[in-house]
């Protein structure tokens, strides 16, 4: 069986939840709550392109880009 590769121009959705709670301190043991709700937020994350390619000189090289030029 062949395992299924995505492509690498591919995105995917991806859901951030924000907790929002307001709330009104008068005093330190007084606290009137204003407002509590949920948000969604709806975001197309891009696939992670340049990172392989970044890690593999990374790894073939090491440091020693950063000692030729100190």
């Amino acid at each position: 069986m062949r395992q299924r590769k995505t492509p690498y121009n591919s995105t995917y959705p991806k859901v951030a939840v924000q907790w929002l709670s307001q709330a009104l301190c008068y005093y330190q043991s007084f606290c009137l709550v204003d407002s509590e709700s949920l948000r969604n937020r709806h975001l197309r994350v891009a696939a992670k392109r340049y990172r392989q390619c970044y890690s593999k000189n990374r790894l073939k090289y090491g440091n020693k880009f950063l000692e030729i030029f100190t």
